[in-house]
């Protein structure tokens, strides 16, 4: 039995390929905390919370019902006090209201306590308008990052056709989350519109504006449930190509999709750290993105290929006039190889690898 408990409930699939690497290094997965562990992994916060409300005897919150109806089935054998000074939970951000995930101050005052946070992003962006509360003794940042091996510096392309004349392919990877459904939108402060954390609608709205502009692109989008988006594109005339995970394409095809962007743009209104970014970066393709999209920001800080703009949590306006502005002089100025690699180099020790390596300090630090 190996000293170290990775806890997920019923892992999606960019869950589930990280609990597979902690198990290749000897790691034990289970949907709740095993008893025998030494130390625990949270995936998830909210279930590390929600855990805590279990021992506790309180219902718990912010989780599903499927979550809640297997919690039940369980006869708990850990200590409170274990629980808290034997848990490294991953933090993937607090997101700006509306957006509701969980609750926000519960969470962090419970996550205060905690052995120790890894945040998928800085600690500012990471707690956003809990930041005054969070604990930043027992937190610290380090990013999911990308597959170096998957990912690998061969699909770094030399282009030298990206002049005004010829189209611009822009990439935008990501998931649609939400619904469509109106009545679950005006019943449900958990529900938020279909692709509206990701921005969808702000990828309409630029490409609408460089439409007008007379200028010659291609959206290329890739991920899932982006379906009503492309027919909108459709609608409107906008050349798009959808890849679609799981359907068209596999992970592992990603690299030579993403060889092909002139630019990645993320218009995420909340989240934390969006691994498309780290993943572009890798094979030399320049990133425009939103501030409020985690690890945007931190990232504009450490290479010249990541140009942002902002979002107004308040007023719900974004900046797609900068956002386009930035589009517009990367088409003028299409990279050389050597500017290509230099931008890998620049992100180059935010691995995948390295991460699980940093989960797997911090927890051996509690054995």
């Amino acid at each position: 039995m190996s000293d170290i408990n990775i806890v997920c409930f019923d892992p999606s699939y960019l869950f589930s390929d990280l609990v597979k690497r902690f198990e290749g290094r000897g790691c034990v997965f289970s949907e709740f905390p095993l008893a025998s562990a030494k130390t625990y992994v949270w995936m998830r916060p909210q279930e590390y919370v929600a855990y805590l409300d279990f021992i506790e005897g309180i219902e718990p919150e912010d989780v599903t019902s499927k979550f809640v109806s297997a919690i039940n089935k369980i006869e708990n054998q850990i200590t409170l006090d274990k629980l808290k000074k034997r848990s490294v939970v991953i933090h993937h951000g607090i997101c700006p209201d509306p957006i509701y995930q969980f609750d926000a101050y519960n969470s962090t005052i419970k996550l205060s306590d905690v052995a120790r946070v890894v945040g998928v992003c800085p600690f500012d962006d990471c707690y956003r308008q809990m930041s005054n509360i969070g604990n930043k003794n027992n937190f610290s940042f380090c990013p999911i990052g990308y597959d170096h091996e998957v990912f690998s510096e061969e699909y770094i392309k030399d282009k030298k056709n990206s002049d005004k004349e010829n189209v611009l392919n822009i990439g935008f990877v990501g998931r649609a989350y939400g619904t469509t459904d109106e009545s679950l939108l005006n019943s449900s402060i958990k529900a938020s519109p279909k692709g509206y954390i990701k921005g969808g609608d702000h990828l309409l709205n630029l490409s609408l504006r460089l439409k007008a502009l007379d200028v010659k692109f291609k959206i290329h989008i890739l991920g899932q449930n982006w379906e009503e988006q492309v027919k909108l594109f459709d609608t409107y005339g906008i050349d798009c190509h959808y890849y679609q995970r799981d359907k068209d394409i596999k992970y592992t095809d990603y690299p030579k999709i993403y060889a092909g962007f002139d630019l990645l743009i993320v218009t995420s209104r909340g989240e934390s750290g969006p691994v498309p970014v780290l993943e572009a970066l890798s094979l030399g393709v320049p990133v425009v993105g939103c501030e409020n999209a985690g690890m945007v920001k931190y990232v504009a800080t450490i290479t010249s290929g990541c140009h942002t703009y902002k979002y107004d949590t308040k007023w719900h306006i974004a900046e797609i006039e900068k956002l386009t502005e930035h589009i517009l002089r990367l088409r003028q100025k299409p990279l050389a190889l050597r500017d290509k690699l230099m931008l890998r180099k620049d992100i180059e020790q935010y691995t995948t690898i390295n991460w699980i390596n940093t989960i797997m300090k911090y927890s051996e630090g509690l054995t």
